[in-house]
Formats: C-alpha cells, structure tokens, sequence
C-alpha cells in the first residue's frame, strides 16, 4: 500500500511540475514579446487573392443551435466567391429541416452552400469531415462544431497565418458563451481556460507537440492529406490528426487573441458525456502514437528534438493522473492511521511524500496563472 501511494504521488508530482513549468514558459513568453500589443480593431489585409476556404459544419441533432452557427458562418467577412460553406448533417431529427430551410435562405443570399446528407454516420464526425472533404473546393478547410459561435473576422485573421508554407493548421482560442450560468459551467470554464491560456500558449511558442481541438481552427487541406486524413479509430480523431500532421514536419499556429465563444454543457449528464469522450480519445491516441512519436527520426529539426518527445508523452498520457489522484485520496487515511499507530513506514518515507505538495501547487499556479492572464 504504501509503494502504490508513493507511486501515484510521484505521478502527480510530476504533471503538476510540468504545469508548473507550462506556466513559467507561458510567462516568459509573454515578456519576451516585442513591441506593442496589436490593436483588435485592425483588421488584416487579405490581398488581391485571397484562399479559397472552405468551412465545414459537422451536425448530429443540433435542431436549437444549427441556425447560429450557419448564420454566423455565412456572415463571414471574407469575400464570397473564395468562400463555401458544407453542412455535414448527419441529424434524424427536426435538425434536418431546419438545417434545409437555412441552407435555402443563405444561398438566396448569394453565399456558396451546400447541405450534405449521409445515409449512414460511419466514422460519425470523422467521417463527415472526410466524406466533406473528397468534394471540398478549399486549400483550406475551417472547421465549427454546432455549439460555436464564430465572430465575424474569424477568416480574415486567421488566413493571413498560412503564409508560411509549413504551417499545417491554426487554431482559436475557446471563449465561452454561459461561463456564469451556475458552477457546473463555472468550473468548465476554468478548467478550459487554463488548457488554452498556458498549456497551448507554452507548447507551441516552445516547439513542443499540441493538439489541435476540433472547432474553432483552419487546416491545410494539403496537410490533412498528407497526414493520412481523418481517422475514426480513436474519439478524438481532432488530436490525432494533429500530432499525426506534427510528426510529419507540419506546424501548429496558435492564436490566443482570436477567441470563438461556445456554449459549455449545463447539465451533468452532458458534462459527463464530454468528459467521457475526451478522456477515452486520448487513451486511445496515446496508445496509437506514443510508439510512433518515441520511434520518430525524421529529419526535420524539432520532432527530433528530446523535448518534443518527451512533452508529447505528458501531453498524450495526461489522462493517467486521475487515477493517481483517486489512489492518493483513497490511500491517505489508511496510512495515516497506520503512522499514527507505529505500523507504517518511516519518519523519512512521510517526509519525503511532503514533496507531493509541488505538484499539486503546479496545478494550482497555472490555473492561477491562466485566470490572471485573461481576466485581471
């Protein structure tokens, strides 16, 4: 008992060190920067020939909330005729008709849009995203779960950071649209928050493997392709993708000014799904590609590098921490019973599991962090 606590206490320490040292990178990375603060109300100039995008909407029963994400879409400041927009609607319900009428009202409008059906969901959102893609007109492909609220600039920003011939996709940070309506959603959102302020931001300015989130991001067509396209072995075929694309040479932009707002699950059961599913995704990514990513000898000058294998595997197992943290509380009591009852072990053994405290306080200082950084 005492070696499995020690164990699960050593785990914890050292994610939460790594936290820690996430924040230290994202800090330094902010003073580092040079010049003043871009002003969000200038808009970047597109040029004389803009990319064509193309935006997929992947939907499943999403009769409350389809509406605003076409809309929203399809208000887009970005020229017309180097935009389309692809519903994939793979919806049994009431989302197909309302799905339709909007389809019918933006095309009337003179935006580009198609209204794609299935009559099957296998590989359920990775497959629509592939069956959109073999008819996608785009060089670049921008993506938006039906909970996403994209603002209006969102192309316009995002498209300028294509311009280098490496970068494989750009991804958004997460906003939230009823971050107040009670705690559930509450604690959602500091959760996500210090996801997107610190560990995304430190990753990518440090060179280390990130994943791409699903929504709220532009991809390469090219680069999708020449990462083998999407795969619905794992449920988080978004991470997948990503370290796939990574591991290939193709780099990730992340862009912590462009926030896309969405709704967070209110209820517990939703929550619960969510959780689930992310949680069951990266245990199977980790398991399709830790092998792949230690193996790497890919020429390219940062895949190779020590650090980018050894964030990649904190990054993909990060999962086996709340296991840890179950053993760690279920185990505490017996021990200090057995302590105080001489039974135990040693003076120096409880000593040394003092040091645990720093990884909880990792934790704890890049959520801090994360807070200060973008509401203080």
């Amino acid at each position: 008992m005492a070696a499995l606590y020690a164990i699960a206490l050593l785990v914890i320490t050292l994610y939460g060190l790594n936290h820690l040292w996430l924040a230290w990178r994202f800090a330094r990375s902010r003073s580092l920067l040079k010049g003043p603060v871009p002003s969000a109300a200038v808009v970047p100039d597109l040029g004389d020939d803009p990319p064509l995008v193309t935006i997929q909407i992947p939907l499943y029963n999403e009769a409350l909330v389809a509406d605003r994400v076409i809309a929203a879409c399809a208000r887009q400041d970005y020229p017309r005729d180097r935009m389309e927009i692809q519903v994939l609607d793979d919806s049994t319900d009431e989302t197909v008709r309302v799905v339709a009428d909007a389809v019918r009202f933006w095309r009337k409008q003179g935006v580009r849009m198609v209204h794609l059906r299935r009559t099957h969901r296998t590989g359920y959102k990775a497959g629509a995203l592939a069956e959109g893609l073999k008819v996608a007109q785009g060089d670049l492909v921008a993506m938006f779960d039906a909970d996403f609220v994209p603002p209006r600039e969102f192309l316009r920003r995002m498209v300028p950071h294509f311009a280098s011939r490496d970068t494989g996709f750009v991804q958004a940070r997460w906003g939230h649209l009823n971050d107040a309506a009670g705690t559930l959603t509450r604690l959602q959102a500091f959760g996500l928050d210090a996801h997107f302020a610190i560990e995304q931001t430190a990753r990518t300015v440090s060179g280390y493997p990130a994943g791409f989130n699903g929504t709220a991001g532009i991809w390469r067509k090219s680069c999708i392709e020449d990462a083998g396209g999407w795969s619905a072995d794992t449920l988080t075929e978004d991470l997948d993708l990503s370290y796939r694309a990574q591991l290939r040479g193709w780099k990730m932009v992340y862009l912590p000014r462009i926030v896309v707002p969405a709704e967070l699950p209110m209820e517990m059961g939703g929550f619960r799904a969510q959780q689930h599913r992310w949680t069951k995704g990266m245990t199977q990514t980790a398991l399709k590609l830790v092998g792949t990513l230690v193996r790497s000898r890919r020429a390219h000058r940062f895949p190779t590098r020590l650090g980018f294998r050894i964030q990649g595997l904190i990054h993909l197992t990060a999962n086996i921490g709340y296991p840890c943290v179950l053993l760690v509380a279920v185990l505490h009591a017996p021990l200090a019973y057995s302590k105080v009852a001489g039974t135990g072990p040693g003076e120096v053994y409880f000593a040394l599991l003092g040091l645990g405290i720093a990884g909880f306080g990792g934790f704890f200082a890049a959520h801090l962090t994360a807070q200060q950084s973008l509401y203080a």
